[in-house]
């Protein structure tokens, strides 16, 4: 997270996501709970971050596991794409 604290607050009620968590975040919001097979394609060291943050949540073993983004990432999102241009990755 880019922000200013852990979890991306920029201290003006925006949040500035990476590219990388923007796109991650975003295909969770769309896909529902994912099965690794979904995911994989993104960064596991940025899902370790979204999942630090409390943005991502895994449930399940690591065979059978499923990420879903939490109402945490939600917002994360929304401020992200309210916070406009520079923060916006859309």
């Amino acid at each position: 997270m880019r922000g200013v604290d852990p979890n991306g607050d920029t201290g003006d009620g925006g949040v500035i996501l990476s590219e990388g968590e923007y796109m991650t975040l975003a295909l969770l919001e769309v896909t529902g709970p994912a099965r690794p097979t979904a995911t994989h394609k993104r960064s596991y060291p940025v899902l370790g971050e979204l999942i630090d943050a409390g943005y991502v949540e895994v449930f399940g073993s690591i065979y059978e596991s499923t990420r879903v983004i939490t109402e945490v990432g939600r917002e994360a999102l929304r401020k992200h794409r309210e916070a406009g241009p520079g923060g916006q990755n859309e």
